[in-house]
């Protein structure tokens, strides 16, 4: 995007030309509307309660896991005498 022209007088106009859209925009719904906060705080809570599942999920596939890993390496060894 080119800068905009420079000029000696109404610098405070090219501020508040290039400030009152985004201000407008954050003000209509959406991302900046109490609607579009509150909608992202309940995707927050969302994805924090899935995060803690797949946590937990994580944690029990890893305990599974370990399990097999013993017998695994008790099996090995009842092989080993044998042989």
């Amino acid at each position: 995007m080119p800068a905009p022209p420079v000029s000696s007088h109404g610098s405070g106009n090219w501020r508040a030309a290039f400030t009152a859209p985004r201000e407008q925009a954050w003000r209509e719904p959406g991302p900046g509307s109490p609607a579009g906060t509150e909608e992202l705080r309940q995707t927050i809570i969302q994805l924090e309660q899935r995060n803690i599942e797949l946590a937990q999920a994580l944690e029990d596939r890893q305990a599974e896991l370990d399990a097999a890993r013993a017998t695994n390496r008790d099996l090995t060894r009842v092989l080993n005498r044998r042989g």
